[in-house]
């Protein structure tokens, strides 16, 4: 909601507000804990898409929102999960 009216509060001074929803990526500082195959294995079975997503992914999307071309995107949250969300499978 925080974002939401910060998007209708700042609009028309052409300022946005948008929220980035990352499930993860292999990071440095997950890399260890994602090594286990059995871990890896069960986070790649509930993600719809199969994976993590790659951090050169989730920069691109920071990029894109904080490019001209989404000047217009105001409001929205980006969620980044391979869809996970949409599939409920990450609650079973």
């Amino acid at each position: 909601m925080l974002n939401r009216m910060a998007a209708l509060e700042w609009a028309s001074h052409g300022i946005t507000s948008n929220l980035l929803c990352p499930l993860g990526a292999v990071t440095d500082i997950n890399r260890e804990l994602l090594e286990d195959p059995l871990v890896m294995e069960n986070l790649e079975a509930a993600i719809p898409a199969g994976r993590l997503a790659k951090v050169e992914e989730i920069a691109a999307t920071v990029a894109f929102l904080a490019s001209d071309e989404s000047d217009y995107v105001t409001g929205t949250e980006v969620v980044h999960d391979g869809g996970v969300t949409i599939s409920g499978q990450w609650w079973r």
